[in-house]
């Protein structure tokens, strides 16, 4: 049986809302369905629970839309110290590498040597130096409108950009896995565990595109960046065709076709040379650094099959897997990242992370 007390309180919730104004400034709780849902909140006999008039309402809709949005922003200014340590570790690691007292970030260097560099795309994938580049021309495109700024704030900002992902992607586990990582500082060696710290100060990109991953399934036009960048992270967009939500789908070619059309345009000599590089190096053979042992079509294969199965069973968290499964370069435990980040899509409701569904 509910108490009279938790009546009251349900009551002077509802009330609350009632004072909510819609964006056009009209009052709709005065006189309106939630003013009637609070009064007619009653207690159902010998059932532990209060019944209240389900109201379907379009202010109603729209003022809870506001109200939320409201929230999102309010809960980002809130301070976090998971979230906040992290982007001071950013900006700090940042100014370190450009003052020279942490190791020179390899990655991120190369990103920004693309866009100066002559030559992108080496004869083989092992001639690995600064200037040369394995991504789609878009990358370098993009280091290239960015050279103004200088070495040292990209690599400051970069930095930040990178441990906001981490904390994004890993949450309340951020700050552990950074502690975790800097063992090696102190004689103990971390292989696995270590790769979380390990890709964040290389510069690489690896934490963005795992934060991305969980974008994308909210903001399907976010896949065009998995697409010319590491590429195969883009097998998440195949939750979307399994699970027929063809809007999404079509957002998300139209945001690939619109980068790679205009990158085209700027420079099509550039995608003639990467095509002609991927077609040299697509064995794979050869690689600059230790590989994961596992072949790259067999992991695009379980890792669709992973999406389709995860799609068809409402399991959000098979695509960040996947997209992590799925890299063509994958070094090491290169995965962890996306691995980690499929902790944001196991818990809230599929609501709240997915697209309208829009079958034909």
């Amino acid at each position: 049986m509910v108490s009279r007390d938790r009546v009251r309180l349900v009551r002077r919730q509802l009330s609350m809302w009632s004072a909510i104004r819609d964006p056009a400034g009209t009052d709709v709780g005065r006189m309106g369905p939630l003013t009637a849902m609070m009064r007619s909140a009653t207690i159902q006999p010998n059932m532990d629970r209060i019944s209240i008039p389900a109201i379907a309402s379009a202010d109603t809709t729209s003022s809870a839309t506001v109200v939320a949005g409201r929230s999102r922003r309010a809960t980002w200014l809130r301070p976090d110290l998971s979230r906040d340590a992290m982007l001071l570790i950013g900006l700090l690691a940042g100014l370190g590498q450009v003052a020279g007292l942490i190791s020179p970030p390899g990655d991120s260097l190369a990103y920004w040597a693309a866009g100066t560099s002559k030559l992108l795309y080496p004869e083989h994938w092992s001639q690995a130096a600064t200037g040369l580049l394995f991504y789609p021309p878009p990358v370098a495109q993009l280091s290239v409108l960015i050279q103004p700024i200088g070495w040292a704030a990209f690599d400051v900002v970069w930095n930040v950009l990178i441990f906001a992902c981490f904390w994004y992607c890993a949450g309340r586990w951020s700050l552990p896995l950074v502690a975790v990582g800097l063992l090696p500082l102190i004689g103990v060696p971390v292989p696995i565990v270590g790769t979380f710290l390990g890709y964040a100060l290389l510069g690489n990109m690896q934490w963005i595109l795992a934060a991305l991953v969980i974008v994308g399934l909210r903001h399907p036009a976010a896949w065009a960046v998995q697409v010319v960048t590491k590429t195969g992270p883009a097998v998440g967009v195949f939750w979307n065709i399994f699970r027929g939500e063809w809007r999404a789908v079509f957002t998300a070619a139209v945001a690939t076709a619109a980068v790679v059309a205009i990158s085209f345009a700027i420079a099509p000599s550039m995608w003639a040379d990467w095509i002609a590089f991927v077609a040299r190096n697509y064995t794979f053979a050869n690689p600059p650094d230790p590989l994961f042992p596992v072949p790259f079509w067999i992991r695009a294969l379980t890792a669709l099959a992973l999406v389709a199965w995860g799609a068809r069973t409402d399991r959000r968290w098979t695509v960040p897997i996947a997209a992590g499964w799925a890299l063509p370069a994958l070094y090491g435990f290169g995965f962890l990242p996306f691995w980690i980040a499929a902790r944001r899509v196991t818990s809230s409701p599929a609501s709240r992370t997915e697209p309208e569904r829009t079958r034909s």
